[in-house]
């Protein structure tokens, strides 16, 4: 009952909502879960994750790394499945977990003994010397474990993989539907053939039967991701991907329009991103899949990726959806 005061408190109160969150971040260093032993959520969690989902949904990278705790939390929650077929998934950018080394009879942080059990142990190897022994050797494992490793020669510097997944590496451009229909084996879907400027019109599809009438989308100037793997779709070949922005709960879902006077085929490019384009991503490096949560709109509607427009000749492209994610 208190956590679930404290959720609806967290939602009246926005003003001290990051504050809040780095207490909760605190309070999971050493839970899984608010309530419990961890086997299972309880109502607690349900009302936690409700009240902080639409702060989850506009967080940036920097904050999933400086709140760990929260965001392994709220990823365990998500993937349970009564919660999944309620709330559509949030990619979060797995932290990696060190977990915070403790006495090994309290809790209270210490690498080896604190002050306090040190003295109980100290009492209990009087009265039992052949005890003495385990505890020197435990001792000197536990200080083994806290000093690094001498290297016993030197190694040369250890060579950084190429990185992979900056923005450079996806081909986007102009494109204009020109045909579309619905999907003959999937009502959510529509089937566009979209002019990108090369000798042949690209067939993709798309699920936005539910957002964009079928009239709306005919001529419509849309942005396409060219290079991704070409596959069937409910047994319709498509060969691209239209960039859509949505808001946080999925309600709402329209393509990312270019500026008008935009030539079809021009390159969307990122200021300061100027790597050269995969010909194909490869889907065993998941560079999509790290990329796309980078990818969102702003407060005034401007695509972005961390902060860089999706830029045109004509000027940045945009979005009625502000602050949603683009995929």
């Amino acid at each position: 009952l208190e956590w679930l005061a404290f959720a609806e408190k967290f939602v009246l109160e926005n003003a001290s909502a990051d504050t809040n969150l780095k207490l909760l971040n605190t309070f999971l260093q050493s839970k899984s879960v608010f309530v419990g032993n961890g086997t299972r959520i309880t109502l607690a969690d349900l009302g936690m994750f409700v009240a902080i989902r639409e702060k989850v949904v506009s967080s940036s990278t920097l904050d999933q790394e400086n709140l760990p705790n929260l965001f392994r939390w709220f990823d365990y929650v998500q993937n349970k499945e009564d919660v999944r077929q309620v709330y559509a998934q949030i990619y979060i950018k797995k932290p990696y977990f060190s977990p915070p080394v403790f006495c090994a009879l309290c809790i209270c942080g210490s690498l080896i003994y604190c002050i306090s059990c040190r003295t109980l142990v100290i009492r209990i190897l009087v009265s039992h010397p052949n005890q003495m022994s385990t505890e020197r050797a435990w001792r000197k494992r536990s200080v083994s474990k806290s000093k690094p490793a001498k290297e016993t020669k030197e190694k040369p510097p250890a060579q950084k993989k190429e990185v992979d997944c900056d923005v450079s590496v996806l081909d986007i451009c102009v494109g204009q539907i020109k045909k579309v229909w619905k999907h003959p084996s999937a009502d959510t879907l529509y089937v566009e053939e979209i002019d990108v400027g090369e000798a042949q019109p690209r067939q993709i599809v798309s699920g936005l039967v539910k957002y964009v009438p079928e009239s709306e989308m005919l001529n419509r100037r849309v942005l396409v991701l060219l290079n991704v793997k070409a596959g069937k779709v409910r047994d319709v070949l498509s060969s691209g991907l239209v960039l859509c922005a949505s808001n946080g709960d999925h309600s709402q879902c329209e393509p990312v329009s270019p500026p008008d006077g935009v030539p079809v085929g021009e390159r969307v490019k990122f200021a300061g991103h100027d790597g050269k384009a995969e010909e194909v991503l490869n889907p065993k490096k998941k560079q999509w899949d790290k990329i796309a949560p980078e990818l969102r709109t702003d407060e005034q509607g401007i695509a972005n990726y961390q902060g860089v427009p999706f830029q045109t000749s004509k000027g940045p492209c945009k979005s009625a959806i502000v602050n949603g994610s683009i995929k």
